[in-house]
């Protein structure tokens, strides 16, 4: 097919997590046998990163010409299409848990890229969405806050933390910076749970009804030990918990308490992190295996090709094309109907 007929595809995204999902997904129909011309459209606010994502994909942005197919992830915070144009939405909890895992090596290179501290054998433990420290603990942004540094109190002389988010270092007291290295770059926060021994979101350690964000994410350096809110119902959340990569918890002493419990099994037997790492691993690439056919059978009916006629327990809406997990229960799929 010369490039005048060629088929367009449009891996929309509008931030950086929708933006990995699609290159998860680009990643997979580089190795098919579809002839369209796939390309990336949106705009993160971390340009730098954006660029660095795109870069293995010979720089593809889309610039001008038709497009046959626009792909979204559909969540709660995405769920809008461009008016006239045919569609195909990705469950983005679904899409996320098709990543690939990364290994050790990977692992160990963002290390000696972002570790410069002499943390001394201490197990690193990431914690993401670090909040500005206030004076007042009956806002949830101070109780946050004096959760975390209790945290940090109890476990500094076993680990080292990095905050990833709002916190600026120079308003750590003094007693902990020697424990802390604050990091308020934008873009970077997968990293540092990659990186990671252990991960907390200070989002999640104290009950909310806020819907989770970064989980899978959180999980790939090691497990994420969370009090989870009144709202998990994202696909990969339970298969996650029974891998025991997600580590559930009643409250910020409880955390405490099951970090210390994983620090000591650990220490006693590698094999707990490492059995961690493979069931989380084997969770992975049994969501890619299962559906990432799926999702590329739907492109090739929209492309109005051979379509692979696979068909599993998803949940599809069309003629807007929409495909969700039974699990995941997005407020506006309801809308779609």
């Amino acid at each position: 097919m010369n490039k005048l007929n060629q088929q367009n595809v449009i891996l929309s995204y509008q931030e950086l997590s929708d933006l990995y999902a699609m290159k998860t997904f680009y990643e997979y129909l580089k190795i098919s046998d579809i002839k369209a011309r796939i390309t990336f459209s949106g705009y993160t606010a971390v340009r730098d990163r954006e660029n660095e994502i795109l870069s293995d994909c010979n720089g593809m942005k889309w610039g001008e010409g038709s497009i046959d197919v626009i792909v979204r992830t559909f969540s709660d915070t995405s769920q809008s299409y461009g008016a006239g144009y045919v569609k195909l939405g990705i469950d983005a909890a679904l899409l996320k848990n098709c990543v690939v895992p990364m290994d050790e090596k990977q692992k160990q290179e963002l290390r000696e890229k972002y570790v410069k501290q002499n943390i001394q054998g201490k197990r690193i433990i990431t914690i993401g969405f670090s909040p500005m420290p206030v004076q007042d603990k009956l806002t949830l942004s101070g109780r946050t806050y004096h959760e975390l540094t209790q945290i940090v109190d109890t476990l500094c002389t076993s680990c080292f933390f990095y905050f990833v988010g709002d916190t600026p270092q120079d308003q750590i007291p003094q007693k902990y910076k020697e424990h802390i290295c604050c990091v308020n770059e934008q873009g970077v926060l997968k990293d540092f749970y990659a990186l990671a021994d252990i991960t907390i979101n200070a989002r999640n350690i104290e009950r909310t009804d806020k819907r989770l964000n970064n989980f899978v994410e959180a999980t790939e350096g090691g497990p994420l030990f969370m009090v989870p809110s009144t709202n998990t119902k994202q696909y990969g959340y339970k298969q996650l918990v029974t891998a025991e990569a997600i580590k559930e918890c009643s409250d910020a002493n409880d955390i405490i308490d099951k970090i210390q419990q994983y620090i000591i099994a650990d220490n006693e037997n590698k094999e707990v992190s490492n059995e961690i790492s493979k069931k989380r691993a084997g969770h992975l690439l049994a969501t890619r295996a299962k559906y990432l056919p799926i999702f590329e059978s739907y492109l090739r009916e929209l492309l109005q090709i051979a379509s692979l006629k696979n068909r599993t327990d998803l949940k599809v809406q069309s003629p807007q094309i929409v495909i969700t997990h039974p699990e995941s229960d997005w407020i506006g799929y309801a809308e779609l109907r």
